[in-house]
């Protein structure tokens, strides 16, 4: 099994690997592409990362200016964007604070994927200054707040992401519009700041554009 489909493996199995499935995607990461090296257990290595579910908050807090911020980069094309957020943990609540591009995804106007490369070298960066991943915040090419609700792909890549390692989903919509999701997990998101507006969906946002 060649190295790629090593990391398609491990991405197509996170809720198997649970929270060691961080661990692979850099234990991969380490060795030549393309290679023939078997792929061990997740139980031969020594379980030194902490269980995500464990220290993931369920609040989240951000700022206004941040989400205009975010709006600005994941529609500044008419195709859909992704962005993984970042930031730090303040007495239970995570701030979410920090966008982290994504190189080299595949865009269109009817989705966008990142891959396992793309994934890890964001989370590598994270881990490399002592954060972690909050969100996945991504666009839709449609306008108004109808066009910010969770596709059936986005649910169930949520759906693995939150049995490995919790995070909330925020969709843009052109006209300003955010809605935060997840897949199962409770959460809770306070914005902070002015020019938004909460509409009467508890996670539907408009912003001041």
């Amino acid at each position: 099994m060649v190295h790629r489909e090593l990391m398609r493996r491990i991405v197509s199995n996170l809720p198997r690997y649970s929270a060691n499935w961080l661990r692979w995607l850099v234990l991969l990461g380490e060795r030549a592409p393309d290679t023939e090296q078997p792929l061990p257990e997740p139980a031969q290595q020594p379980d030194t990362m902490p269980e995500p579910g464990h220290v993931q908050p369920a609040a989240y807090a951000v700022s206004s200016l941040f989400l205009r911020r975010c709006y600005g980069q994941l529609t500044s094309m008419p195709v859909e964007d992704l962005h993984l957020v970042t930031g730090i943990v303040v007495k239970d609540v995570f701030v979410l604070d920090e966008l982290v591009q994504l190189r080299h995804i595949r865009r269109s106007l009817g989705g966008v994927h990142a891959g396992p490369w793309q994934i890890r070298e964001g989370l590598m960066l994270m881990a490399g200054y002592g954060l972690r991943c909050g969100a996945l915040f991504h666009s839709h090419p449609g306008f108004g707040a109808e066009s910010t609700h969770p596709s059936s792909v986005d649910l169930h890549n949520h759906a693995a992401w939150e049995r490995a390692y919790p995070v909330i989903g925020g969709v843009f919509g052109r006209g300003g519009y955010v809605r935060f999701f997840s897949a199962s997990r409770p959460f809770e998101v306070r914005v902070h700041g002015e020019k938004v507006r909460r509409l009467d969906d508890d996670d539907l946002y408009q912003l001041e554009i």
